[in-house]
């Protein structure tokens, strides 16, 4: 059974996400230069008599993540915290829901703050098995991102987002005692030897004050007791987004890196493209992981393609490519 589903999100984009993001991750990641999203020079606009109205500023790729917040009120989250399915699929109880990756494709114009943010969200959910009795719930979520007003007919997206989520039945008792460890085996990819890396513990605070900033109630994520004894993890773990985030925003923001990429932040010589990753294994919080980056060996001609991934105890927790042209 498929259903698909099609909702249309605004928010006001304000730059004050971006400042609290930077100083979430600025202890984490120490050897970026984050720009200071509050102290920056205002622009003169005919539109306001006399005054000033805040400059734009470019939202990083992949710090979208911060905007188009659920809006599903408390009553209408399912008991680990998380959205209901939409389109009227009921999954009966409690099931485990992980986040399996996506991709990420941006377009030739910059999101922005200080403007208004249109979404279009379209939500296709293939439900296997009989809805009394699943056995398993994909959910591929697109999120058509753009600065826009009310009365524009035509929008060129500057960000078009997919999203893959599974939602698997809770495991039966026996099942939840005979695999408390949370984790497979360790999963390993050949020849990867990065030609930049570093290392990073992501804490508790962190994780919780990422949920904060992209309104995420998903309980395995802040509750160790929930994410212990219920979905039988060795504690909460770190969100697929922000695995992605990090990994990004080290990207963009350590000199080493992006010089060698030819990207910067700001007067963008080369623009990120595309980025598509997969969520491998859960990333525990509290443990260190390295992030990794090398050069892919077949690339388009006028396009760099690299490998990216996050490790955490010997195994593979997050694999993708990132495009650069």
């Amino acid at each position: 059974m498929t259903a698909t589903g099609v909702r249309y999100l605004r928010d006001p984009l304000s730059r004050f996400n971006l400042h609290l993001l930077s100083e979430t991750l600025r202890p984490h990641l120490p050897t970026c230069r984050f720009p200071d999203f509050l102290c920056l020079p205002p622009r003169k606009s005919d539109l306001v008599s006399g005054g000033y109205v805040p400059e734009r500023v470019r939202i990083p790729k992949s710090w979208h993540f911060l905007y188009f917040p659920s809006t599903s009120d408390e009553n209408s989250l399912y008991a680990d915290g998380y959205d209901p399915v939409p389109t009227r699929i009921l999954l009966n109880g409690q099931s485990r829901r992980r986040w399996r990756g996506g991709e990420i494709v941006f377009g030739s114009g910059d999101l922005v703050c200080e403007e208004p943010g249109k979404c279009v969200l379209t939500e296709e959910v293939t439900v296997e098995g009989d809805q009394s009795r699943w056995t398993r719930v994909d959910e591929i979520t697109v999120r058509r991102m753009a600065n826009s007003t009310e009365t524009e007919e035509s929008v060129d997206y500057s960000i078009v987002e997919t999203r893959h989520l599974a939602y698997l039945p809770n495991k039966a008792t026996k099942e939840k005692i005979a695999d408390h460890s949370g984790r497979a085996r360790a999963i390993k990819l050949a020849n990867l030897t990065p030609l930049f890396q570093t290392i990073l513990t992501p804490t508790r605070a962190l994780v919780f004050r990422f949920s904060a900033l992209t309104f995420n109630a998903h309980r395995i994520h802040y509750d160790p007791v929930y994410a212990t004894t219920i979905e039988r993890l060795p504690d909460v773990i770190v969100q697929g987004t922000l695995s992605l985030v990090l990994i990004m925003s080290w990207i963009q923001f350590d000199p080493q890196v992006y010089s060698a990429l030819g990207i910067s932040y700001a007067d963008v010589p080369k623009k990120i493209k595309r980025v598509r990753y997969s969520c491998v294994q859960n990333v525990i919080v509290d443990k260190e992981i390295k992030m990794g980056i090398a050069p892919f060996p077949a690339a388009i001609v006028g396009e760099q393609k690299w490998r990216i991934w996050i490790e955490q105890d010997g195994g593979i927790c997050l694999k993708g490519t990132i495009t650069v042209g």
